[in-house]
């Protein structure tokens, strides 16, 4: 039985977007995961690499409120890193986490969300 969303009721999704060479990267890995049982790919432009913080429906008449709380909230966080730790296996296909595959042991400021 499908639902109707509630009216005058908008999904917001508030995320955060990393730095442009991680986005690159992250369209990159993408594409080359692309196969006839892909849900989706990413292209940076309608599909974009981004961490959601939340997402929910809100009354058209809160949205106001809680983009300016989350604007408020999110505004004071610092970069942070956020890095796959283990190998991701997909289709046959080994993907090593970014330090095994740039045999980085640190990484750079700008590969930092």
């Amino acid at each position: 039985m499908k639902k109707n969303p509630p009216k005058n009721s908008v999904i917001i999704n508030v995320c955060i977007v990393p730095s442009q060479k991680v986005g690159n990267e992250c369209v990159e890995l993408s594409q080359s995961l692309k196969s006839d049982s892909t849900m989706f790919v990413l292209d940076g432009k309608s599909k974009f690499a981004h961490m959601t913080v939340f997402m929910a429906r809100f009354a058209n008449s809160e949205v106001g409120n809680v983009l300016s709380t989350a604007e408020k909230t999110l505004k004071g966080a610092n970069s942070f890193l956020c890095e796959q730790s283990t190998p991701i296996i997909h289709l046959k296909k080994v993907i090593l986490p970014l330090t095994q595959r740039n045999n980085k042991k640190t990484p750079k400021k700008q590969d930092m969300i």
